[in-house]
């Protein structure tokens, strides 16, 4: 139910200020977002570091692919960088949260579809594999300081 409010006036008042009067007060910055805390950024290997002690997995650094893939495919959705945009990261997270596992989901079905078209498509398996070889190649090369 509505209710009416009733104004009053009681007087009118210039609050303006006088050339000359006061000191300059500087406008606000910060976008209006308030106070912001910079979180410790930590590497993801330390991560992966602390589940395989937490959880008894034997994840490498090749499993952290998994973990961006996912980071990356949740960032990219148009509702969450909205909500993260306008909120702090606590607020982000009772978004974020429920909707963590679909990302993944979607990530999974992804990747299956990848895998099929990899082994169905022998144009395709031999275009990713002349690309990963180079790409191999070149990793390994370069840790080795160089070309054979």
């Amino acid at each position: 139910m509505l209710t009416p409010i009733r104004t009053k006036l009681v007087g009118e008042h210039d609050l303006g200020l006088a050339e000359g009067d006061g000191e300059q007060v500087p406008g606000m910055s910060g976008g209006g977002q308030g106070a912001q805390v910079a979180m410790a950024k930590v590497h993801l290997s330390q991560i992966i570091d602390l589940l395989n002690e937490k959880f008894g997995t034997d994840l490498s650094e090749v499993d952290q692919v998994w973990f961006d893939q996912q980071i990356e495919a949740a960032a990219a959705k148009p509702d969450l960088r909205e909500v993260a945009a306008g909120n702090t990261e606590e607020n982000f997270g009772y978004v974020f949260d429920p909707q963590f596992a679909n990302v993944v989901i979607d990530r999974q079905s992804a990747n299956e579809g990848l895998f099929r078209m990899f082994f169905d498509k022998p144009e395709f398996m031999e275009a990713v594999t002349a690309w990963a070889r180079r790409e191999v190649y070149k990793k390994i090369t370069d840790d080795l300081g160089g070309a054979a």
